[in-house]
C-alpha cells in the first residue's frame, strides 16, 4: 500500500528510494496470533481505502512451505541485478495484494515481471543460478538485524536521514520532516 506513495514522494523531492526486503514475520519465527493477522489485514484495507490503492483481491504468498515468498525473493535478486527492484516490488505488491495474482505459479511470476519491465524468459535461466538463495537470505538477515537494532520488528519501516518511523500511516511524518528540512 505504501510503495506507490513512497515512489511518488521520492520522485517529487528527487530522493533515492531504497527498499530493504524482509521475510514475513511468520517466516522469521515470530508468533502471529490470528487476531493480529486479522488486524493487519483490516488495517491494510483501511489504509488502502484512504489512499485509493487497490487492495483486498489478494493471493497471499505466505504459505506453510513458503515457496511463493522464496520465489519472490529469488526474483527480487534478478530485478535488483537489472536495476529494477523498485519497479519489481511495486508490481509484486499491486498484483499480488491488489489483483489476486498467484505468485506461486509461473504465470503469476511472469505477470509481475512483465509489469516491472522484466523478461520472464530471461529470468527463468537467471533464476537457475545456485547463488540466488544465499544472496537473498543474507540480505533479509542483514535487514532484519538492521531494524531490530533500531527497536523495530516489522514493515514498513521508513527512514529519512536519522528519522525512522514504522507503519504506512506514518508517512506524513517523513513528509513533514522533509518540508521542515528544506525550509
Amino acid at each position: 500500500i505504501i510503495i506507490p506513495r513512497l515512489i511518488e514522494l521520492c520522485n517529487k523531492i528527487n530522493y533515492k528510494l531504497i527498499i530493504r526486503v524482509m521475510m514475513p514475520m511468520v517466516m522469521r519465527g515470530l508468533q502471529v496470533p490470528y487476531n493480529k493477522v486479522k488486524f493487519i489485514a483490516l488495517d491494510c484495507a483501511r489504509e488502502a481505502r484512504l489512499c485509493n490503492v487497490k487492495f483486498g483481491s489478494c493471493c497471499d504468498p505466505i504459505t506453510p512451505e513458503g515457496k511463493p515468498v522464496m520465489r519472490a525473493l529469488d526474483c527480487y535478486i534478478y530485478a535488483r541485478d537489472k536495476n529494477k527492484e523498485i519497479e519489481y516490488i511495486n508490481a509484486f505488491a499491486s498484483l499480488v495484494w491488489g489483483e489476486g495474482v498467484d505468485f506461486g505459479t509461473n504465470h503469476g511470476i511472469e505477470r509481475v515481471l512483465h509489469r516491472a519491465g522484466l523478461s520472464w524468459d530471461e529470468a527463468k535461466s537467471y533464476l537457475q543460478q545456485p547463488h540466488i538463495e544465499s544472496q537473498w537470505r543474507k540480505i533479509t538477515s542483514d535487514n532484519r538485524e538492521y531494524i531490530y537494532s533500531r527497536g523495530l520488528w516489522g514493515v514498513p519501516c521508513i527512514k529519512c536521514d536519522d528519522l525512522i518511523v514504522w507503519g504506512q500511516d506514518k508517512l506524513w511524518k517523513i513528509e513533514e520532516y522533509i518540508i521542515n528540512k528544506n525550509k
